[in-house]
């Protein structure tokens, strides 16, 4: 019985020597599946949770709550408080391994307020500048200064507006 007990006892402890762990694999445990996984369309708590970990914006929120830079090095708001200029940093890659640049900011913030997108996310960027006339997709309040500098001008000043771009609507997908 106790050649029994032994050979169970050394199985179940080889069961867990498995073979090293995928270090490129995120694991997370959820309460339910996110309703979807495209930022202009989060709206759970799950999703923005898997968002925060797949997508990056231009800031976010760091110890503290503290608003900083993410994809953005830094920026610049103007002393009327209606424009804020970010200077990308020149690394950041998507998955693909592409380099990003001020246009997919362009292209993913544009989108949000693209009524075919349908995005509940649209209030996020009600005060820029052209918001209320996206009918082609175009928003001028969305500006590529260079590969690497991108600024919204906004219609009025709005002290949050830092704050709302660290939201799921704040991140950058590829064009």
């Amino acid at each position: 019985m106790t050649k029994y007990i032994m050979i169970l006892m050394v199985t179940i402890l080889l069961s867990n020597c498995a073979s090293q762990k995928d270090t490129n694999t995120l694991r997370l445990r959820l309460s339910s599946d996110p309703t979807t996984l495209d930022p202009a369309l989060m709206v759970d708590v799950v999703g923005g949770i898997v968002g925060a970990k797949i997508f990056n914006g231009l800031v976010r929120y760091g110890d503290g709550m503290k608003i900083v830079g993410d994809i953005a090095k830094k920026w610049d708001v103007s002393p009327d408080g209606k424009s804020y200029t970010f200077y990308l940093n020149n690394n950041v890659r998507f998955t693909n391994g592409r380099l990003l640049n001020a246009n997919d900011v362009k292209y993913s913030f544009q989108r949000i307020l693209n009524p075919e997108t349908k995005s509940p996310r649209r209030w996020v960027f009600k005060d820029v500048l052209g918001a209320d006339k996206t009918e082609d997709g175009v928003v001028e309040g969305f500006v590529v200064k260079d590969a690497h500098t991108f600024q919204i001008v906004l219609t009025k000043p709005f002290s949050p507006f830092l704050g709302f771009l660290a939201m799921p609507a704040g991140y950058v997908v590829p064009m």
